[in-house]
């Protein structure tokens, strides 16, 4: 079974002039209501340096959002802490969904710590390993033109927070990073525990990027061809793809993963 994504996210071109759009809250409390909702990303092209953070660009980190029951009608805020969901139903027949959770990451030796946040997070695929992501465009100072991203968070279906693989680089830290990815694939597939010793070499080979030299040839075409495919065809950057662009060991885990522990 290949992954089922519940919306298909483009870019973030949430409502640029931030107009109140039809949806629906559901609350921790169970209380559901429809209304008028505005909109909390209401960008796709942002400028970025390196202290900048992405989801406040995006206003992912908003503390409220503002609802009416009517077009016309009167302005109510709501916490993000009492919100357990948003969703967005277009004229289209597509959907978006929003959940708040909060954000962790790895440190250096593996471990995972709280960054401190809540964001709200468009849920891309709900099942044992929930996904969220989107799709954005940078201009980066000195640079023509935008150059394109993709950015995911991981959360394991009972867990009520999201994990961010990789907050600050470890690009230049083999050591470290070869930890905070061991500690990222315990995390998403140990609650199988058939799946996960079964597949503890495959994990690792990926890790330590131990292949033949045939194995990496043939690696590299399969890179080459899912960014080619993002590029080129009529599906272009669709969410899907970027998540094999970005974690491509980790779409096919977690395809397997789905497949063996229903």
């Amino acid at each position: 079974m290949k992954l089922k994504f519940l919306l298909i996210i483009l870019f973030v071109s949430f409502n640029c002039n931030a107009k109140y759009m039809f949806g629906t809250i559901t609350f921790k409390d169970g209380r559901v209501q429809e209304g008028f909702i505005k909109s909390f990303m209401e960008k796709d092209i942002i400028d970025l340096n390196l202290s900048s953070k992405i989801e406040k660009k995006f206003n992912m980190d908003d503390e409220t959002i503002k609802f009416k029951l009517t077009e016309n009608g009167e302005s109510i805020s709501y916490k993000i802490t009492d919100i357990k969901e948003v969703r967005f139903d277009y004229t289209d027949g597509t959907r978006a969904i929003y959940v708040p959770l909060s954000i962790k990451t790895f440190n250096k030796k593996g471990e995972i710590i709280d960054l401190k946040m809540i964001l709200w997070l468009p849920l891309v695929k709900r099942g044992k390993i929930n996904l969220y992501g989107f799709q954005y465009f940078v201009r980066h100072k000195g640079v023509m033109g935008t150059i394109h991203h993709s950015r995911f968070y991981f959360q394991n279906q009972n867990d009520e927070f999201a994990i961010l693989p990789y907050e600050k680089t470890t690009i230049f830290n083999r050591k470290a990073n070869n930890r905070i990815q061991t500690a990222f694939y315990h995390y998403l597939f140990s609650s199988c525990p058939e799946f996960y010793e079964s597949n503890t070499e495959r994990f690792r080979k990926v890790i330590y990027n131990d292949f033949t030299m045939e194995e990496k040839k043939e690696r590299f075409r399969s890179e080459a061809q899912h960014y080619n495919y993002y590029q080129n065809s009529n599906n272009y950057r669709t969410i899907d793809n970027a998540l094999k662009i970005a974690y491509n060991d980790i779409s096919i885990f977690m395809d397997e993963f789905i497949e063996s522990c229903n």
